[in-house]
């Protein structure tokens, strides 16, 4: 079952754009929310506000981007987290709870509440 938050348009909050080079040297731009989750090639997860230049993130189609910088900013207007079930933090397992945003892989906001919970620790 998947589940949504939305964020009222009068709410304003912290947003990154991360700015990447896909690996068939396409270069994309994201904007997301500050504490988005974006998943590393070894399987970890990193919110957009801590990546940094040369980094290396997973792609949907299983290759691997590059990052070349990231935007601090606010945004005003809608944003919608996806919860697609409940998360096990004991369990650490990220499978089910990741999505597909602009060929990148973000982690769903179950993934992420736990992440902040456990205060930056790997889910």
């Amino acid at each position: 079952m998947t589940a949504y938050a939305d964020v009222a348009p009068e709410d304003a909050g912290a947003c990154c754009v991360t700015h990447f080079v896909m690996a068939d040297g396409t270069v994309r731009q994201l904007s997301s929310i500050a504490d988005q989750l974006y998943l590393m090639p070894d399987g970890a997860v990193r919110p957009a506000s801590a990546l940094a230049p040369g980094e290396r993130m997973q792609q949907a189609d299983g290759g691997v981007a590059v990052m070349r910088h990231v935007e601090a900013g606010s945004i005003r207007g809608g944003v919608r987290s996806f919860a697609l079930g409940d998360f096990d933090a004991e369990d650490g397992s990220v499978d089910g709870h990741l999505l597909n945003a602009y060929g990148m892989v973000v982690a769903d906001v179950a993934v992420q509440l736990s992440y902040y919970r456990q205060e930056g620790s790997r889910p």
